[in-house]
């Protein structure tokens, strides 16, 4: 059988198609000499290879869309955002030392592009290079008060390092950053409870839990609100936040 379909790679909502012409080539070297036509000599432009690249990135085909980007590479210079996709590929593919070769490409081109000061601090983190890590976070100091991502990140460095007090303070900035973010007080909390500090660790605790109730988050809240008890046994508050959390999955 024979069809038409159309795609536009999501550049817009809606598009309209039509069929001008049709070709049928039904024997074996008119086949091959427009498969070849089309495919090795009429060349395509870098610009629609990137949104096949985005398109195919969004369908999950991680590998075919480097082969795009890698292609464009061959015709010119990758910019910051196809850099930044190339990295996010590798990343998914689980290649985290190319991921972070792209990175760090972006950043020579733009020293302050924070999405990627971002991304090449979590492949540090997530390969273990913790030295690294906080080596380049004293280098990008002057953006760390105005970013909650990498607040925290710092702070699961120092937790990771042993420095429980320092991650705990890290932790609270990401919080006041982004207080309605459960995670980043979660993490203040098991800091404050390596240091043994209950109390901190407790008021922490019930803050992500209001918040987690909030989101009717009710999976992670069930388990945190075995923490709570651990430590605070008699908590009244937690107590009544947890009998409305039944009472709403009942």
């Amino acid at each position: 059988g024979i069809a038409f379909a159309g795609q536009n790679y999501g550049d817009k909502d809606h598009a309209r198609l039509t069929l001008h012409t049709l070709t049928l080539a039904s024997r074996p070297i008119q086949g091959e000499h427009l498969y070849y036509r089309w495919n090795r000599y009429i060349p395509v432009e870098p610009e629609r290879r990137k949104v096949l690249a985005e398109s195919l990135y969004r369908q999950g085909q991680f590998s075919a869309a480097a082969v795009q980007l890698k292609k464009i590479s061959r015709e010119r210079k990758l910019g910051p955002e196809e850099f930044l996709l190339l990295s996010e590929c590798f990343i998914e593919m689980g290649f985290p030392k190319e991921a972070l070769q792209s990175i760090e490409k972006v950043i020579e081109i733009q020293p302050d592009n924070q999405q990627a000061l971002i991304g090449k601090a979590n492949l540090l983190y997530s390969t273990n290079r913790l030295l690294e890590l906080k080596e380049f976070l004293s280098q990008i100091e002057q953006i760390l008060p105005a970013s909650s991502v990498l607040q925290n990140l710092a702070g699961n460095m120092y937790y990771t390092l042993g420095e429980s007090g320092t991650a705990a303070e890290y932790y609270d900035r990401a919080s006041s950053l982004e207080p309605e973010m459960p995670l980043f007080l979660i993490n203040a909390g098991r800091a404050c409870e390596r240091l043994e500090d209950k109390e901190k660790a407790v008021d922490r605790y019930t803050d992500a839990a209001r918040l987690l109730f909030k989101e009717e988050a009710y999976d992670e809240l069930s388990s945190l609100f075995h923490t709570i008890f651990s430590l605070s046994p008699d908590n009244q508050d937690m107590k009544a936040l947890e009998g409305k959390m039944l009472f709403d999955l009942n």
